[in-house]
């Protein structure tokens, strides 16, 4: 909702799914931003809030 309900979250099961290793994940957790189907931003395990809200407002 803080996004101004233009974004989607995901959670992926690594455990389950080897799309991990497409997007070379290796912290867990780590959260990647997709624009247009591509990547653009991604933060691992040290992720700052104040980070992830600059790049969602991008």
């Amino acid at each position: 909702e803080e996004a101004g309900g233009e974004s989607q979250f995901y959670e992926l099961d690594i455990t389950h799914n080897e799309v991990w290793k497409e997007y070379n994940v290796m912290d867990i957790p780590t959260v990647i931003i997709f624009l247009g189907g591509k990547p653009t931003n991604r933060f691992g395990s040290m992720l700052r809030i104040d980070e992830l809200e600059k790049a969602l407002t991008k």
